[in-house]
């Protein structure tokens, strides 16, 4: 136990197999319509199609179609730039002159 009275615990990790490191940098999105497209290799950025946008809410209904990890997954690039730009127009106001 630590001295705060909790139990510590340590958790073994295993390995990062070929396999393993494969299934991280990949994506693989089911459409509705049966097709399955697998986005493999590259950057987060460009599996998902955006940048740093948290799955949830927000992002489904702004064209997500799913999430890699924290991180939304747009069906294509043009959708995540929108999502994107979005973002910044909530985050960024604007003032008047």
């Amino acid at each position: 136990m630590a001295g705060n009275g909790r139990q510590e615990r340590h958790l073994a990790l295993a390995p990062l197999t070929e396999e393993r490191r494969r299934a991280r940098a990949s994506v693989t999105i089911e459409r509705p319509d049966g097709v399955v497209e697998i986005r493999e290799g590259g950057t987060a950025a460009w599996r998902n199609k955006s940048r740093q946008i948290d799955a949830g809410a927000w992002a489904n209904r702004h064209g997500a179609i799913g999430r890699n990890g924290p991180r939304a997954v747009f069906p294509d690039e043009a959708a995540g730039q929108a999502a994107m730009r979005l973002t910044l127009v909530v985050l960024i106001p604007v003032e008047d002159d």
